[in-house]
């Protein structure tokens, strides 16, 4: 098979060009050489495809066979997008808001998100939401962020359940309402979403006679020393800062936890701001948020930081999925034992 293609690609065949560019950059087949599929891709965009022009912006983007080049990537992720690939276009979205390789434009960005989520792309249709629910590079609208979210569902883009669970939960743009909240959450666990199974006991403890999380009535509790499993403590210097900070988180009163925790300045406490932020612990969601905490807590070399941020950067949360990227947080974080 690899004979045959390599001959039609010679011989001036762009769609054997395209297949062959494949088989090296992602190794199918054949052993991975990424600078003769970078090679074959460039020869295979001559012929016009759509498909051809994002894999050879995809190779600028994370240096596959090439040098990094962000400009690069943006120019042909543009022509792609410009030629219908809807994955192009929301990459053009997150470049625009980002100054990814392109001048900084939110209008042209909530354009290239909107342009891509009417097409029924369930990606650009929960990005598109995102925006709308946190007023991120346009006007917070949290009905249009309902909509949006509900259409990413039908889409497939099942994470969309957690956030309507959020919005429920929180009467964003829907009447506040426990018992929906929910339902929506286990429609997330159902579908595989394990940060809903989280979000599900929390709706239920928090309710109370489904009374708002803001509104609870403060109760502390007993044991002090309760602190997630996941992580050891080993520094003295804000220890009872960081307890009374996790009591306040627990009781709801996550205004005042996240004033603890910012006082502290440990790998520990940035990363339960992440956490909060990322998982929208009595907040929002806010992934802007989750990932300025986990980069500070990088710096501290955070293991349990570092390895969140290469899932976010795998995952697309809050940014543009970059699996290079990933993938250099997961060893970051392996060379720190975790």
């Amino acid at each position: 098979m690899i004979d045959e293609l390599t001959k039609k690609a010679k011989d001036g065949d762009h769609g054997a060009q395209y297949k062959l560019g494949l088989i090296y950059l992602d190794g199918k087949g054949e052993k991975r050489n990424e600078e003769l599929g970078f090679y074959w891709m460039c020869k295979a965009v001559l012929g016009g495809s759509a498909d051809a022009y994002y894999r050879l912006a995809r190779c600028f983007d994370h240096g596959e066979g090439t040098d990094y080049n962000e400009e690069e990537a943006a120019k042909y992720y543009l022509i792609a997008a410009e030629m219908g690939h809807l994955e192009a276009g929301r990459q053009m979205a997150w470049r625009y808001e980002e100054a990814d390789g392109v001048e900084h434009s939110p209008q042209k960005s909530i354009e290239w998100f909107t342009k891509i989520a009417n097409q029924g792309y369930g990606l650009a249709q929960y990005d598109l939401a995102n925006r709308y629910l946190w007023g991120t590079t346009v006007e917070k609208n949290s009905a249009t962020a309902i909509e949006w979210y509900n259409k990413a569902y039908k889409s497939g883009e099942y994470k969309a359940a957690k956030e309507i669970g959020y919005c429920y939960e929180n009467g964003e743009g829907v009447p506040f309402s426990i018992d929906m909240a929910r339902v929506w959450y286990q429609r997330g666990i159902d579908k595989g979403d394990g940060t809903c199974i989280y979000l599900n006991e929390r709706a239920k403890r928090s309710a109370y006679g489904c009374i708002r999380p803001s509104e609870r009535k403060e109760e502390w509790y007993d044991e002090i020393t309760d602190i997630p499993g996941t992580i050891q403590i080993y520094e003295n210097t804000g220890i009872f800062r960081y307890r009374l900070a996790y009591m306040y988180e627990r009781n709801g009163d996550i205004k005042k936890a996240i004033e603890l925790y910012e006082e502290i300045d440990s790998r520990e406490a940035y990363f339960r701001l992440g956490e909060i932020y990322r998982k929208g612990i009595y907040t929002r969601i806010n992934y802007e948020k989750a990932l300025e905490y986990y980069k500070k807590g990088m710096i501290l070399d955070c293991p349990l930081c570092i390895n969140t941020l290469g899932y976010m950067y795998y995952d697309g949360d809050g940014v543009a999925m970059n699996e290079k990227k990933a993938m250099e947080f997961f060893l970051y974080a392996a060379d720190l034992d975790y």
